[in-house]
């Protein structure tokens, strides 16, 4: 089977991709020759689960501040912010049917905050300029090719690339590869795009999670490693690893407006302020990937990293010792805490303070 072009990956990347070259063959009159292969049974399966199911999609903040969520280089992605607006991503959706709305922070999501309404739009925005959609087809190897034949609009294949499929062979003039990272396994994000890249001639950086949880020490059982789960990352924990009593305890919490510095060899190197959530892979939540990106390539390099939570940030030292003060005798004078133990009444106080899973028994 011969196409104009073949994208590999069909997320969030992949099937934007595809929609833009297939619009722009048929806005310049010409076939919109466009194949989509996606190993995985339904595209987008990581835009699923983004924004715990709700869809993230975009944020509305102009440059200046977007751009001081970059943690890196971030003129690099400079021109594409100016090519494709987050108000520009906000009028692709709607024209193709999704309502959406706007929360706090500026965040843009479906009205319905189902992921899948984001995928479906996607999907349909590219098969209306005919891409053609294959899933379950599991690219197996790429090799470039010369062909003497023609795709489907009459124009010269000439130099391009061959590739073996569970589902047979395919060619095509270009090749676009949109398989995304390592981050992901589960939803086909296995790494398969760099190795092609690399075979295919182009030189791969090194590479290290940016955007990702971190995990406190004791948090995760690590002596359920197995060739399985064996980290392939200095200080990496696969996310399937279970947790510990005390990550248990930790799991499921949610810390809002809360400030978070991270320390890299006792040095604090980035505080952020907002929320951060404990979950099954460790901290994670807007802050905590915000600050993830130092912390792993520190940790890569071999440096220790510790993070501090201040519960009560932006609050000053003397306001919080007169409200402890405070606290402690009203529950000292509650009739209720007569016969109570002054750790017992320690517990209670800290129970106005803080999340009652994070106070020690």
């Amino acid at each position: 089977m011969k196409s104009d072009i073949i994208v590999i990956g069909a997320g969030a990347s992949g099937l934007m991709a595809a929609y833009a070259a297939a619009r722009t063959l048929v806005e310049n009159d010409r076939v919109a020759d466009v194949l989509l292969l996606e190993k995985m049974p339904r595209p987008g399966r990581k835009i699923m689960i983004t924004g715990k199911g709700r869809c993230n999609f975009t944020n509305l903040k102009d440059w200046n501040e977007f751009s001081q969520h970059i943690r890196s280089k971030s003129n690099f992605v400079k021109p594409s912010f100016y090519n494709f607006t987050s108000q520009d991503a906000v009028s692709f959706f709607e024209g193709y049917g999704m309502p959406t709305v706007v929360e706090r922070g500026d965040r843009a999501y479906p009205a319905s905050y189902h992921a899948s309404d984001a995928v479906d739009t996607l999907v349909l925005a590219a098969q209306r300029y005919g891409v053609k959609l294959v899933t379950d087809c599991e690219v197996q190897s790429i090799a470039s090719s010369a062909d003497s034949g023609s795709t489907a609009t009459g124009q010269p294949v000439g130099f391009g690339f061959t590739l073996e499929t569970s589902q047979g062979h395919f060619s095509c003039r270009r090749l676009i590869i949109a398989t995304g990272g390592l981050s992901y396994p589960g939803t086909g994000s296995t790494g398969d795009g760099y190795r092609w890249a690399t075979d295919l001639g182009h030189k791969i950086q090194p590479l290290f999670p940016s955007l990702t949880a971190l995990v406190p020490k004791g948090y995760k059982d690590t002596s359920a490693h197995s060739e399985q789960t064996a980290p392939s990352l200095k200080g990496h924990l696969h996310r399937s690893l279970p947790l510990t009593e005390y990550g248990q305890m930790l799991c499921g919490n949610q810390l809002k407006n809360v400030g978070v510095a991270s320390i890299i060899e006792g040095t604090e190197a980035d505080e952020e302020f907002g929320d951060i959530d404990f979950t099954d892979g460790g901290i994670e939540g807007p802050i905590g990937f915000q600050l993830s990106r130092k912390c792993v390539k520190a940790i890569t390099n071999g440096s220790r990293v510790s993070i501090r939570v201040d519960l009560k940030s932006g609050v000053s030292l003397e306001e919080v010792t007169e409200r402890v003060k405070q606290l402690w005798n009203d529950i000292s004078k509650d009739p209720r805490s007569r016969n109570l133990k002054d750790r017992e009444k320690c517990r209670i106080l800290l129970g106005k303070l803080m999340p009652w899973d994070l106070i020690p028994g």
